[in-house]
């Protein structure tokens, strides 16, 4: 399946090409379906952006019907700069491209069922068919017609080859202008200038033993050394520790913070790196409260004098006790009977966070897609609340997410219409 995207001005689509093996030999390419939509951006590479969007979906919708015979799909623009923005993973993008790059990265992963690299390429301009959806003065019946090349596709990709036409991001060039399009849309912040994966914070980790023997060899010079380098590495991941939340996802984020606080103690000598290891689960917890803690920084100032008697500081952080008070401490027994369903899900205090802040959202998105994929507001707002306590209108925007999410539409579809309660994919 080979899936073509463009925009101009005031419009946008995407056409999607099947490529079969005929039983005669050789090969056949036809239309499967193509879409168009009205677009308003102030600029070309955000409508650019949004037809690749419409394309990820269709895309997603399509291979669900034809997964049994899909074997390779191929994603493909004309747009040098909304390709870098989408390709791009180490700079922080504005809200209106960064939104609609997260879309297109997650319905990929939908789609593909993979992590890997989005297959996405670029195409000249001159040879993208879906050129045709955005033509002012529209396609004349012979450019559509039964045996047109927009019915049955350009004849190269009758070539087994046929990604030879297309370029890679790696392999891509772009000129001033266009470098200054895509960094219209940046947001540079000093972490992510060493702001990598977790692999490289392991590596990180890796340089212990260089720098514990270097004290080994028993000199004064070695030792101050040592100290040296312990203090600038420290100092590294300490800047590590600085994510974007949002753009790097709740667990992503909360991981890797964790593996900064093990590469800081096994630096400062505290535990050796198996120890740390064993510990890992501590670590996520101790990541966990430092994003609370900071949060709490930030909700303290828009808490009202009600909202400070119905909540409790501890330990830096603000906490929702409910209806558990110090007089009743929470204790854990078995019993022969089960009094309520959702007994388990009592545990204890939960930190207050802002339903508009980033830890928020992040965590949201990843109840979202990962612990009830695609669930109703109820349950996602109970699975949410197990974490943390949101002040404000918090499932509005649960509700929102799954407006805006393809595959809650079409659960909602095959639903009749319905977005209450659990959701299933039948």
């Amino acid at each position: 399946l080979t899936a073509f995207s463009d925009a101009a001005r005031d419009a946008g689509g995407t056409a999607l090409y099947a490529t079969f093996k005929i039983r005669g030999g050789g090969y056949q390419s036809q239309l499967i379906t193509a879409r168009s939509r009205i677009m308003n951006s102030p600029s070309i590479p955000r409508n650019e952006l949004q037809a690749i969007v419409l394309m990820f979906e269709t895309v997603f919708m399509t291979a669900r019907a034809l997964k049994p015979w899909m074997e390779e799909i191929t994603y493909v623009t004309d747009s040098t700069v909304a390709l870098c923005w989408i390709q791009s993973y180490h700079k922080r993008l504005n809200p209106f491209v960064g939104n609609r790059v997260e879309t297109i990265r997650r319905l990929a992963r939908w789609t593909l069922d993979s992590d890997e690299s989005i297959p996405l390429f670029h195409i000249q301009g001159s040879r993208n068919i879906a050129d045709m959806l955005t033509r002012k003065k529209g396609a004349t019946p012979g450019l559509i017609g039964e045996d047109s090349e927009w019915q049955t596709g350009p004849k190269w990709l009758l070539n087994p080859g046929y990604r030879q036409n297309f370029m890679s991001y790696e392999n891509l060039t772009i000129d001033k202008s266009q470098a200054k399009e895509v960094s219209r849309e940046c947001t540079e912040t000093p972490f992510m200038l060493i702001q990598d994966n977790e692999d490289q914070i392991d590596s990180v980790v890796n340089l212990t033993a260089q720098a514990a023997a270097i004290p080994q060899a028993g000199k004064k010079t070695s030792l101050e050394e040592a100290e040296a380098v312990r203090s600038i590495y420290v100092a590294r991941i300490e800047d590590q520790s600085e994510m974007d939340i949002v753009y790097y996802g709740w667990k992503r984020t909360i991981n890797t913070r964790a593996r900064v606080y093990i590469a800081r103690d096994v630096f400062m000598g505290r535990l050796t790196a198996q120890e740390a290891e064993a510990q890992f689960n501590m670590y996520v917890k101790l990541s966990e409260r430092d994003v609370f803690m900071k949060e709490s920084i930030k909700l303290e100032r828009e808490l009202s004098k009600g909202q400070r008697r119905e909540f409790r500081k501890e330990g830096g952080i603000w906490y929702y006790t409910g209806r558990l008070v110090d007089t009743a401490m929470i204790s854990k027994a078995d019993i022969e009977v089960a009094a309520f369903f959702d007994a388990e899900e009592f545990t204890e205090p939960i930190p207050v966070v802002r339903s508009n802040s980033k830890v928020f959202f992040a965590y949201l998105m990843y109840v979202h897609d990962t612990i009830l994929p695609h669930y109703g507001r109820e349950f996602t707002a109970r699975e949410i609340l197990k974490k943390m306590y949101p002040i404000g209108r918090f499932r509005n925007i649960i509700a929102r997410v799954r407006d805006d999410c393809p595959r809650c539409r079409m659960i909602a579809k095959k639903n009749g219409g319905s977005q209450n309660g659990k959701s299933t994919l039948l």
